[in-house]
């Protein structure tokens, strides 16, 4: 995993490669136009190549050594929402009845987030790991889409670099929660460590091409304002 210090160089980076180009139509902040995974990611490994064997030999020692614990943390964290990400940062205020710019700004990301994934999901179609070997146990029993990229890691990272850009002084502690919320989708034997990486970098592309969008910058200056406030982080 990439430090919070590398994470922001590569973001600036992603930054002046979009700057460069033409917002298109559809999503609230970017659109799959603007934002073609298939063409940003590397494609996922073949079912029976030696990467995923090795990548299934991983997720079945993980699941070995999980405790109960563990699981039902992994299972929490099955929920999308920048407020399950992002509570135990925060604490118990970190709502969206209390935060209602906050969460309107991360419900439009979510939804952009989700669309560019579509698309390349449905792409590749990458096998879940649990039905490719029956040594992995699925904590979920109503998985169907493709494996590849995470979606769950791609929202978190998404989500992670944003409030990151909104409250510096907890970048380190978010991006930790993003890796760990993450891994979970590992526990749980519904992804590889390939779709968590991919994740990782479909994420950050994402925001960072919605961090150029004018209509992006209104909302997340009046959320910024709204979660800085409400914790006491000053202007």
């Amino acid at each position: 995993m990439l430090s919070p210090k590398k994470s922001i160089l590569l973001l600036a980076i992603i930054l002046g490669f979009f700057s460069t180009q033409a917002f298109s139509g559809g999503g609230n902040f970017v659109s799959r136009e603007q934002v073609d995974l298939k063409v940003l990611l590397a494609p996922p490994p073949a079912d029976k190549s030696s990467q995923t064997v090795a990548e299934i030999a991983e997720l079945v020692q993980i699941q070995k050594e999980r405790t109960p614990q563990e699981k039902a943390s992994a299972v929490a964290d099955a929920d999308l929402s920048v407020f399950q990400l992002a509570s135990d940062i925060f604490g118990p205020k970190f709502k969206a009845e209390n935060l209602p710019l906050t969460s309107k700004l991360f419900e439009h990301l979510s939804e952009d987030g989700i669309s560019v994934l579509r698309s390349a999901k449905n792409n590749w179609n990458r096998t879940r790991p649990f039905a490719v070997s029956s040594e992995v146990k699925s904590c979920f029993d109503d998985i169907s889409s493709g494996s590849y990229p995470s979606g769950h890691s791609t929202l978190a990272y998404l989500q992670t670099v944003v409030l990151a850009n909104m409250v510096p002084e907890k970048s380190v502690q978010l991006f930790e929660r993003a890796a760990h919320y993450a891994r979970n989708r590992m526990v749980c034997g519904v992804h590889y460590r390939s779709d968590i990486e991919g994740g990782r970098i479909a994420g950050t592309v994402i925001a960072a091409s919605a961090m150029q969008n004018p209509e992006f910058k209104k909302e997340f200056a009046l959320a910024k304002k709204e979660i800085r406030k409400t914790f006491g982080f000053g202007e």
